[in-house]
């Protein structure tokens, strides 16, 4: 979007500063960097889901690309007062102030661009991360990270991006989150 005469291309860094990891439908995804929330571990903290672990969100359902900044939005309207959506949403890098928690689906993006930089797999997420993409600035923890999918009122999706498998988790567990934005 925007007035931008800038082509991306994947594996370029974005304008906030992040990795991109796909186009799509006419917008351009990227990914903060693994040290995001400012700590020297990667992608710490690890946080709920909501701070509301029982009320069904409607506007949080979204599963495919596309619907992870929706997603987030529905969760910071309520009931959420903090949280992996909260927490997205404060991230400023680059300035911008519209990172969010990806969707199940674009977290599955971002696991499958670590499997291949050069050339992202499509479907499920499997295998291991690319060795070089691991240990550098966008490698992912051998952990959970968040998606904006609520799966039912108590559980949203979470995806191992070390292993690839993705689960139903409650969403009082802490687990990894990973802001991404689109343009």
């Amino acid at each position: 979007g925007g007035s931008s005469s800038v082509t991306y291309a994947v594996g370029d860094t974005g304008p906030g500063g992040g990795l991109v990891f796909l186009i799509s439908g006419g917008l351009t995804y990227e990914m903060a960097p693994k040290t995001w929330s400012g700590s020297s571990s990667d992608d710490t903290p690890s946080l709920a889901w909501c701070s509301d672990t029982s009320t069904s969100i409607a506007g949080a359902v979204g599963t495919a690309v596309g619907t992870g900044s929706a997603n987030t939005t529905a969760m910071l309207a309520l009931p959420c007062t903090s949280g992996a959506a909260f927490s997205a949403d404060a991230y400023d890098g680059g300035g911008f102030t519209d990172w969010f928690l990806p969707s199940q689906d674009e977290l599955n993006e971002m696991c499958n661009y670590s499997r291949n930089p050069t050339t992202p797999p499509t479907g499920v997420c499997t295998g291991s991360q690319d060795g070089t993409f691991s240990t550098g600035t966008y490698g992912f923890a051998s952990d959970y990270y968040w998606s904006s999918s609520q799966y039912r009122a108590d559980a949203a999706v979470s995806q191992n991006l070390d292993l690839g498998d993705q689960f139903d988790d409650d969403e009082y567990l802490p687990l990894r989150v990973r802001p991404v934005r689109a343009f």
